[in-house]
């Protein structure tokens, strides 16, 4: 009978000895790691205390420079510097604005001597600076205005456009158009200026309307003898009423060539006669009827607004013809406050730097000829550069050719 064995094996197991190992090694590793950073933020925080400390240094010596006689001289030379490059980086656009107004004007160096000075004057004591009051010169110019024509119509254009809110090309185009319409000369812009100021204050029209309705009355008005005050009263009783810009230079136009001709009297005259018509009619259709056969069907309405409104456009007239310097009061009723005032001080700033550095003085003739200088040298070095590589070029070319021609040749 066989033997029975009873067999125990032991089985052992190192995983706790591993685990246990492997903790350490992360433990340890999570020490160096933290010993690293720490080496790290203490490196940064020695970084950002040596800055702090240089700060401190800076400013101390800063303080220190300011308080002594060199740090005052050091100061000064800086607002110097300062000041001296703003008044060129003036000069510049001033010169640059003339530059322009000079390429349209043709004019001799006397011309625009006279037309810089009094940009000059007006930038100076106006709400414009003095390169704004040459682009106004300029778009003068492109009317075909001449410089003694310019020199005349400017200051008051000026006032125009402060008092209407507007660009000064607009303006410009405004009082130059109404001159040239009505054959007025050009001293007579103050005039057109005070009617045009006192017609937006007075009533619905302003420059955009009387602008595209002026342009169309002007030459008819002219021709019918109605002065440039009784026409701004017509288009303002127009305006109030609803009708403006070209429809009401269209209509009053045609009023004013068709009751001229129809009833043989200047425009007041002709509103009177047709006003007593309109009274006789015994019904709105008639009344119709009468003012359709003056001036046609489109501009019956305005022609019975115009007639029954005779005494609102009698008054309006006699106000715009008085109305001499009301484009100069109402510009300067405008800048009557701190935001005027900041402006007006920022003219008188321009003007001021310009008084130093104007584009025709020393410190431009100077930076200008350093400039042209250095444009100069580039241009030359350019093209030595273009030789050099020329002859590097043509020369290893040259040399490949007759290289190839000598192993042609032994071969």
């Amino acid at each position: 009978m066989a033997n029975k064995r009873d067999v125990h094996i032991k089985v052992t197991s190192n995983v706790n000895s591993v685990l246990n190992k492997t903790g350490k090694s992360a433990t340890k590793a999570g020490n160096q790691q933290v010993g690293v950073l720490g080496r790290i933020k203490g490196m940064f925080n020695g970084v950002a205390a040596s800055s702090k400390a240089a700060t401190g240094g800076i400013r101390a010596m800063t303080v220190a420079l300011i308080s002594s006689g060199i740090g005052a001289v050091v100061v000064a030379l800086g607002a110097m510097v300062a000041l001296f490059t703003k008044a060129v980086k003036e000069s510049a656009e001033f010169e640059q604005a003339l530059s322009g107004l000079k390429a349209i004007t043709r004019g001799s160096a006397e011309d625009m001597r006279d037309l810089s000075e009094n940009a000059k004057e007006l930038g100076r004591t106006t709400a414009f600076t003095a390169s704004e009051v040459v682009g106004l010169q300029t778009e003068f110019a492109k009317l075909g205005f001449s410089t003694a024509d310019i020199l005349q119509v400017t200051e008051a254009t000026l006032s125009l456009a402060a008092t209407a809110g507007t660009d000064l090309a607009t303006a410009a185009m405004v009082a130059g158009n109404t001159l040239n319409g009505f054959g007025l000369q050009t001293s007579e812009t103050g005039r057109i200026a005070d009617v045009m100021a006192l017609s937006f204050a007075s009533s619905a029209l302003d420059i955009e309307k009387f602008q595209e309705s002026m342009k169309l009355v002007a030459p008819i008005a002219k021709v019918a003898k109605v002065s440039l005050e009784g026409s701004a009263a017509a288009l303002s009783v127009l305006a109030d009423r609803g009708v403006a810009g070209s429809l009401a230079g269209t209509q009053l136009r045609k009023i004013m060539a068709d009751l001229s001709t129809k009833t043989g009297k200047n425009f007041q005259d002709s509103l009177t006669i047709t006003a007593k018509r309109l009274d006789a009619a015994t019904s709105t259709a008639e009344k119709l009827s009468i003012a359709k056969e003056l001036v046609g069907d489109r501009a019956k309405g305005s022609l019975i607004a115009l007639a029954e409104n005779r005494e609102e456009l009698d008054r309006l007239t006699l106000a715009y013809e008085n109305a001499g310097g009301a484009a100069d009061e109402m510009a300067n009723e405008k800048l009557d406050n701190l935001r005027g005032d900041v402006t007006k001080l920022s003219s008188a700033w321009s003007g001021f730097l310009l008084g130093i550095e104007d584009g025709a003085g020393t410190l431009n003739k100077l930076i200008r000829g350093a400039l042209q200088g250095f444009t100069w040298a580039l241009n030359n070095i350019g093209a030595a550069f273009d030789m050099t590589a020329f002859i590097f070029t043509d020369g290893f070319m040259i040399m490949k050719k007759v290289g190839n021609n000598v192993m042609e040749f032994l071969s």
